[in-house]
């Protein structure tokens, strides 16, 4: 040792040829699992781990039905287990959704399943077939009423560390703010430090971590900038719920317009809502030529 001295090297500094090859070969930068949906599989290739990715909306824009369209696209990819935290529903809501996405039918409500001659039994069926509860791909967590936000970052690690999470879904952000012991005059930095934190952690786990978020009727993000700063993709949600035409009132737009890791911004397609089945899908009954045109 005192022949052939080594230098010091704390843990968290790489400086060697060894380490060089290891961070390549071990490290995936950017692994993503495609949404299905074609137009932003093609501007950001799916939802991407290792960040945040920061999905916003005005109200009553449907935003928690669009993050219910990528939970379930998701799942079709084999392997891939996902966290869901809806601060706004009944668990029971999730699944019941989740149902209505596997059987093609609406079971939401009681009165619902019923209309649609659906017995309890095939919605539990569909619930459990669509959470591949057999699996433990679906993890629904809730944050208590006396939790601070900051908790999240536990619940997080543990969804990711315990139960093999990728994905971590956050519905909505401004929730979080509200359950803050400081209280709405504190919201912008308890959700300061959150975001610091969180995408530090969903870098070191290697997870995707997609909030959702509400903008005010000027387009800023209320109490959360700093989320979206910290985000390394956003996407912007829109839909003309005033339009008399029903077809364009039920038809959400996707706007790309931060994408650190593949570059590609604009426009990314659209969703469509059929209020039969109340089902997001990208098929659209009219022709996108004639709408652009």
């Amino acid at each position: 040792a005192a022949r052939s001295p080594q230098r010091y090297t704390p843990e968290n500094f790489f400086c060697s040829d060894a380490d060089v090859e290891a961070a390549i070969k071990n490290e995936n930068p950017y692994e993503y699992v495609p949404t299905g949906h074609t137009g932003l599989d093609e501007k950001i290739r799916g939802m991407v781990k290792g960040g945040l990715t920061f999905i916003k909306a005005p109200r009553g824009t449907g935003k928690t039905e669009v993050i219910r369209y990528f939970e379930t696209g998701l799942l079709r990819t084999p392997d891939t287990r996902i966290a869901l935290l809806h601060m706004e529903e009944m668990k029971s809501t999730t699944y019941r959704a989740m149902a209505t996405y596997q059987l093609g039918r609406n079971v939401r409500t009681n009165d619902d399943a019923v209309a649609n001659g659906v017995s309890t039994e095939e919605i539990i069926r569909a619930g459990q077939i669509a959470a591949d509860t057999e699996n433990n791909r679906t993890i629904v967590f809730e944050m208590r009423s006396h939790d601070d936000p900051l908790k999240l970052l536990d619940h997080t690690r543990t969804a990711a560390t315990v139960f093999g999470a990728d994905y971590i879904f956050v519905d909505h952000a401004q929730r979080l703010a509200y359950l803050s012991s400081t209280g709405v005059d504190g919201a912008t930095s308890t959700l300061t430090t959150l975001a610091a934190r969180m995408a530090q952690l969903a870098k070191e786990l290697n997870i995707g971590v997609i909030f959702l978020s509400q903008v005010n009727d000027d387009g800023r993000t209320k109490y959360a900038a700093s989320l979206e700063e910290e985000a390394i993709i956003c996407i912007k949600i829109e839909r003309d719920s005033e339009s008399e035409d029903e077809i364009l009132q039920n038809t959400t737009e996707f706007i790309v317009d931060k994408n650190r890791p593949f570059a590609k911004l604009g426009k990314a397609g659209s969703v469509y809502y059929d209020p039969e089945t109340t089902i997001l899908s990208e098929d659209v009954p009219y022709d996108r030529s004639e709408i652009a045109a």
